[in-house]
């Protein structure tokens, strides 16, 4: 048996989750006719935090998938703020410096950046719902014994309640190790040598991670 200990630095993320999960039931129930309440979390949790949603390998190594997930979590942060380094500083809570630092270092073109429109736009706030929705459906074989036609109009109005992207870069890169780090060791039985040999940390330093971070097996 594994449990994993919530992040305590999130509670922004939680608090627009539990903004969003209304919209999300009620426009479910819309589409689906019923309420299903595995299905409405499950969407409203993807919604929340898309940068976080990474398929992570957890056969690469633990420094090149957090590299990795470093860019992406830049990148995603310039794209929703058209290039704006200084309001990507101020939600990631680093200096102007830093940030350029990291552009800098993944190769980023912020003047391609600069021209937009990008993540937030209506348009790409309704694609990237619907994918999101479509995807949980699928998962639950929802449509399996009846027809569904899923369309735009039924997740506008998640789409217009979709939360900014509001998340540091420490509590990103918290959120990222524990999430790696959880799958990883899941993968390896929870065997703390097997999985710090595979992912190529010491064990002792993923033992510290594990304690430090909430990471708990039984």
């Amino acid at each position: 048996m594994t449990m994993t200990k919530k992040s305590q630095s999130l509670e922004k993320i939680m608090h627009k989750k539990q903004s969003i999960d209304p919209v999300v039931e009620e426009s479910m129930k819309k589409f689906l006719g019923v309420k299903i309440k595995e299905v409405n979390e499950d969407i409203s949790e993807k919604l929340v935090n898309p940068v976080l949603q990474v398929d992570f390998d957890v056969n690469q190594k633990f420094k090149d998938a957090k590299k990795d997930f470093k860019r992406v979590f830049i990148l995603t942060l310039l794209q929703s703020c058209y290039g704006n380094v200084s309001k990507v500083a101020s939600i990631a809570g680093l200096d102007r410096r830093s940030i350029h630092r990291l552009i800098k270092k993944f190769k980023i073109n912020i003047e391609n950046l600069r021209k937009g429109p990008y993540y937030f736009t209506k348009d790409q706030k309704e694609n990237y719902v619907y994918s999101v929705v479509e995807d949980t459906l699928s998962k639950y074989d929802i449509t399996k014994n009846k027809s569904y036609d899923l369309k735009k109009d039924h997740i506008k109005d998640i789409s217009l309640n979709l939360p900014d992207i509001n998340l540091s870069y420490d509590d990103a890169m918290k959120e990222f190790e524990i999430q790696f780090l959880t799958r990883a060791l899941e993968e390896n039985d929870f065997n703390t040598m097997l999985t710090a040999k595979k992912i190529g940390i010491a064990k002792e330093t993923l033992s510290r991670k594990v304690n430090n971070l909430g990471i708990m097996s039984s």
